[in-house]
């Protein structure tokens, strides 16, 4: 009878142990939860102040983890001495339990940071303070219906010919300018980002996609008035390349590359805004296309058909499974070693050149 007394006495004892712990555990869970959330509400939740972040939380999660793991390791086998002194079991079961909510409490912190930086990265972040260039005329642009690209990082610069009065806008490591053909400047400002950028036109606006200022990461897109060289808008985004914009009446497309993802985005750009984003697996490695009232988007060695309104995928094709005569007449795409290398040289909807410049 004694036996089994003892015996349920233990089994008690080893639910209450488990039952604590994993009260430990979800408590490490709730403090990271709750932190991530009081770093919202203290205004840290933006896409471009949670960039900023980034780093320094990264950096001190990777020193305080492994602190937090050798404290546990030591705190443990203080418990475990709790069999010579009962001070010194208790001690280390309420120390072993703090470095158990530290260093879960952290992880689970990280992996919501790093969620909601995701979250916020698709939808990005616009900065609307205009930039107004030192002198400005009223110039429209000529029928420009072409993207140009900076070679490299150590072969940056563009010089683009062809505008109203024989003017020219150049793009060299610190400033996009316009210039009359003897080189008097027009109008100039500071460049939105490091090269290499890719530079398109319609209307009388330059729209401006490249890599952003402060983190490698980051892509931007801004639109400068052609005439004036203001800057009307500039969008950040999360991304390690980013394709030229496409335009159509007012809408705006561009896409955005990672190692293991890409993002798609339309933009409306009289009232700047986006109208909506999506993520899809996969590398995007060419400018999307207006088609009617979809977006066409080759992704890989597919074709993806996104309607205009909502940004729903409607339909997947693989294109690139047929010869490439067939290919090229029916999807209007050039395919090389199963992916989609370009729009098929012509005009789409968008009335302009849609070819592969990456």
């Amino acid at each position: 009878m004694g036996t089994e007394v003892k015996a349920e006495a233990l089994q008690k004892s080893k639910r209450v142990r488990l039952l604590i712990w994993l009260a430990v555990f979800v408590c490490a869970a709730g403090i990271g939860t709750a932190a991530q959330i009081v770093l919202v509400l203290l205004g840290f939740g933006q896409y471009l102040t949670m960039q900023s972040l980034s780093d320094p939380i990264h950096r001190t999660a990777v020193l305080l983890i492994p602190a937090g793991l050798v404290v546990l390791a030591l705190t443990w086998m203080l418990s475990e001495l709790g069999k010579l002194a009962v001070w010194l079991k208790w001690t280390g079961r309420v120390l072993t339990s703090l470095s158990i909510v530290c260093v879960f409490g952290t992880l689970m912190f990280v992996y919501l940071f790093d969620s909601r930086l995701e979250a916020q990265g698709l939808t990005g972040q616009f900065t609307h303070e205009a930039q107004a260039a030192r002198n400005s005329i009223p110039q429209a642009l000529s029928d420009l219906h072409a993207f140009y690209r900076e070679a490299s990082v150590k072969q940056p610069g563009l010089v683009v010919e062809g505008l109203s009065q024989g003017h020219i806008l150049t793009l060299d490591r610190k400033t996009i300018a316009r210039k009359t053909q003897q080189g008097l400047f027009i109008w100039h400002l500071y460049r939105p980002g490091p090269p290499p950028a890719y530079l398109s036109f319609s209307g009388d606006e330059v729209y401006y996609t490249g890599p952003g200022p402060d983190f490698e990461d980051d892509i931007v897109l801004a639109v400068v008035d052609l005439s004036t060289g203001i800057m009307r808008w500039l969008f950040h985004g999360l991304g390690n390349w980013v394709s030229p914009a496409v335009r159509r009446g007012s809408l705006v497309s561009m896409v955005s590359a990672r190692p293991s993802s890409s993002a798609i985005r339309l933009f409306q750009t009289n009232s700047p805004r986006l109208l909506w984003a999506v993520r899809v697996e996969g590398a995007i490695r060419i400018p999307p296309r207006f088609d009617g009232d979809e977006l066409l988007v080759a992704l890989e060695g597919t074709l993806l058909h996104l309607r205009l309104d909502t940004g729903q995928e409607t339909d997947r094709q693989d294109v690139c499974l047929k010869s490439s005569s067939t290919t090229e007449q029916t999807f209007g795409v050039v395919c090389k070693d199963g992916k989609v290398l370009a729009w098929r040289p012509g005009k789409s909807t968008d009335e302009r050149p849609a070819i592969h410049l990456r």
